[in-house]
């Protein structure tokens, strides 16, 4: 071996050697200023005595054995024909009122379910959108598809207005003679029952008139020549431009063009602006779906918010149509009050009894079927007057129905099933209104716990924490993991125990073999 080729190799291990001794102190001194890593009793970032998620439904009230009236102010009791503790049997009168001001709340309530509707309407296209607004391309598809429906609409709503204008009777021209003789305000006159020009002479008594002949063809005025008669020797004649006459209270129609308009072509325009608005905006997709869970959310209230207004609209119909109010049922009178003490009470104004109570007719996912039993306590709360009460399910249907009363919030791929809910007649439910049940869902393991998820990391799709040792270091560990709760917590099935001290898994000291120290979990929420 040359003497070249062995300097360079001591050179190279003299490098090597050094770059080691460097690479040894440099970790000396990282490890001398890593500061210990905080580890917190599982205990104290966990949560233990879950019983099960609370579920909703919704359902319509109906009345058992009973039979409680409401008066409400635009009604005036005019009779009454029982008492507290009467008897009463079905069919038989109670009181009577005079509905004159009903009508007006009647069209009120009409106004209010339409515009219910056409909100809904406008949600669901609005919806529709959103899922379109993946790409520009649907977007646009959409745009074009409604700006066709929107032409379409305008012409039919154009030739609706043309035949309803043909189709009405024209008003009369005015009568003639009309006018002065001057040339700011002529004579007009029907050219055919003018006998001559000296008559015209004689019945103004000048000798420089303006006159307008008119030919009048039945109901038409036709042909209009103004000519100015000036009787000296002879009569001389002069033309002049004479103005058509318009028909009795028809000159406002022609003095401008009509604006075509209706509620389908507002909701279209509406729809266009809103479609357009979107392609505007380029909206990341986390956004579009937070924007299509609103939707969905509010298309769920506009379906019980419309439910209630029609029982409202069926309430005002009754009132309107019956001045007498008759008993349902075979009972006994038990309350009675006078409509304007029980209104600000929120109570009713006469009550029927036969001893019973509530009946509320709601329904339950399969999903939840399992965790629902009959004698179950349930919470009731009503929409419209927000009372708030208990009830008890007393059955459980063997068959799904058709739909779902909140479908539009709910898993539209699952089968419902009848819910009946019964509640004490003690409490101011009335008829027909739609109210709210929730419930709690039984757990289906008792003894499961739920880690925080800020505790939690993944790598390749499994879930792992930062734990304190045997031997007091950091220690990186996976676990098996089950059930989410809110998206906040996350069930822990094996891997650690309620015992260990774990770490906030974030941080540059926080590493496999890093020194730690225990801390109260206030400094992990304070941020100390």
């Amino acid at each position: 071996m040359s003497k070249g080729v062995k300097r360079l190799i001591i050179v190279i291990l003299s490098i090597a050697v050094l770059a080691a001794a460097i690479w040894g102190v440099m970790t000396l001194i990282r490890n001398a200023n890593k500061k210990p890593v905080n580890v917190y009793a599982v205990s104290d970032v966990c949560m233990t005595g879950y019983y099960g998620d609370m579920s909703q439904s919704y359902g319509s009230v109906t009345t058992e054995n009973m039979q409680k009236i409401y008066v409400s102010d635009t009604q005036t009791i005019t009779e009454i024909y029982v008492k507290v503790g009467q008897e009463v049997k079905a069919g038989e009168p109670l009181f009577k009122y005079d509905s004159t001001m009903s009508e007006i709340d009647l069209k009120k309530a009409e106004i209010n379910l339409e515009k219910k509707k056409l909100e809904l309407d406008t949600t669901q296209k609005e919806l529709q959108a959103l899922y379109s607004a993946v790409s520009l391309e649907a977007l646009q598809s959409e745009y074009d598809y409604v700006a066709r429906q929107y032409e379409a609409e305008y012409e039919a709503e154009a030739s609706r207005r043309a035949d309803a204008a043909a189709s009405r009777p024209k008003p009369p021209y005015p009568e003639l003679p009309l006018g002065g003789w001057t040339e700011s305000n002529p004579r007009y006159v029907n050219a055919d029952d003018t006998g001559d020009i000296d008559s015209l002479f004689a019945e103004s008594g000048l000798d420089d008139i303006y006159v307008v002949f008119v030919t009048v063809r039945g109901t038409e005025y036709t042909d209009y020549n103004g000519v100015r008669l000036t009787k000296t020797d002879t009569v001389r004649l002069r033309f002049f431009k004479a103005a058509e006459l318009q028909r009795q209270g028809g000159g406002e129609e022609e003095s401008g063009e009509e604006v075509i308009d209706n509620d389908t072509l507002r909701a279209l325009e509406n729809q266009m602006e809103y479609l357009s608005y979107l392609m505007s905006n380029s909206y990341p997709r986390d956004e579009l779906l937070r924007m299509q869970n609103e939707k969905e959310k509010r298309i769920g209230e506009l379906d019980i918010e419309i439910r209630m207004a029609d029982v409202e609209l069926k309430r005002k119909q009754k009132e309107f149509d019956n001045g007498a109010v008759l008993a349902e049922i075979d009972g006994v009178v038990t309350f009675m009050e006078y409509p304007e003490i029980a209104n600000a009470n929120s109570q009713p104004s006469l009550i029927v009894s036969a001893g019973g109570g509530y009946l509320i007719n709601a329904t339950v996912s399969e999903l939840d079927l399992a965790t629902v039993n009959v004698g179950q306590t349930v919470t009731v709360n009503s929409w419209s007057t927000g009372v708030s009460c208990e009830g008890v399910i007393s059955e459980i249907g063997n068959e799904p129905v058709q739909t779902n009363y909140y479908s539009s919030a709910d898993n539209n791929n699952v089968s419902w099933y009848p819910l009946i809910i019964s509640v004490d007649g003690e409490y101011n439910l009335k008829e027909e209104d739609y109210v709210e049940v929730s419930y709690a869902k039984a757990a289906t393991n008792p003894d499961a716990w739920y880690l925080q998820n800020m505790m939690i990391r993944q790598e390749n799709g499994q879930s792992y924490v930062y734990v304190r040792g045997g031997d007091g270091l950091l220690e990186k560990r996976f676990i098996q993991t089950g059930k989410d709760l809110w998206g906040s917590y996350t069930e822990i099935r094996a891997g650690l125990d309620m015992d260990d001290r774990i770490a906030f898994p974030y941080g540059k000291d926080v590493t496999e073999g890093a020194k730690t120290q225990e801390a109260e979990a206030a400094s992990l929420y304070n941020g100390l």
